[in-house]
């Protein structure tokens, strides 16, 4: 048997996707839409439906509410090189069954390297994603993900961080003003809210993720989240609220985000 060329090893359909990712980098500005995919990459329209779909579901890729694609939390992972880049293949199925629990896409978001970002996304057919059309570490004065951890940070990293980031008006309900933010922190209880301050019919609520330092390592601050669609005048393209009250979502969420902490402080002594 003769060895075969090293091009007929290749898996042709991740070559195709890594193509897509690409384009979608480039094309971001314009509006990635699939058929421009399709045309720029040279690749057939089911074909690129197919990838987008199977890039989408596992968050390397998320879509618009204009049905373009933008680069998803797990690329931005791949890129970060602090202890968040090992946290979500960790905890992965706690998050997927908190998600069939609360009918509803879980967020888990970390403080890394002084920024506040994503982590990982359990979403689902029944239960998508909503949009993060602002970067959360442009908006985590707005998130019921980032107010939970800047709660928990000591006074000093709290204080640093504000003072990099703008508070910057999401909604007509996003809290502008420091000391009325600070306050909020100050009070805060277990389960952090955000009621339309990021999106307008949008509500999350998030727990905090904590696990102590070491000598090995300092203490890791993150927060386990839903979101979940809420009434507003604008109706268009709602889709219904999940059967579960603020009540029974944040005690789902202390659960489960109890359940993090412990996997990840293991994992750490490990």
């Amino acid at each position: 048997m003769t060895d075969q060329p090293h091009d007929q090893t290749l898996i042709q359909s991740v070559s195709r996707a890594l193509r897509l990712l690409e384009a979608v980098a480039e094309l971001d500005h314009v509006g990635a839409s699939a058929k421009r995919l399709a045309r720029a990459t040279g690749l057939a329209l089911p074909t690129t439906y197919h990838l987008l779909r199977t890039l989408e579901h596992e968050g390397y890729l998320h879509r618009g509410e204009d049905g373009a694609f933008h680069l998803g939390p797990r690329v931005e992972l791949l890129t970060e090189h602090g202890r968040a880049a090992g946290v979500a293949a960790r905890v992965r199925r706690i998050l997927e069954g908190l998600r069939e629990e609360t009918h509803a896409a879980v967020y888990l978001a970390m403080y890394d390297e002084g920024e506040i970002l994503v982590a990982d996304v359990a979403d689902g057919v029944a239960t998508p994603r909503i949009d993060l059309w602002v970067g959360l570490h442009e908006a985590a004065h707005a998130t019921a993900l980032g107010k939970s951890i800047l709660a928990n940070l000591d006074p000093p990293t709290r204080a640093d961080y504000l003072a990099r980031h703008r508070l910057e008006p999401l909604t007509r309900r996003t809290v502008v003003s420091l000391p009325r933010l600070q306050e909020e922190l100050a009070g805060s209880g277990r389960v952090a809210l955000d009621h339309e301050e990021y999106t307008n019919g949008v509500m999350c609520l998030a727990c905090p993720v904590r696990i102590p330092g070491s000598d090995l390592a300092p203490p890791l601050v993150g927060a386990l989240g839903v979101a979940v669609l809420v009434p507003t005048g604008d109706t268009t393209n709602r889709r219904k609220v999940p059967p579960t009250d603020a009540a029974t979502l944040g005690s789902a969420l202390e659960v489960g985000a109890a359940r993090v902490s412990r996997a990840l402080a293991l994992a750490d002594s490990g």
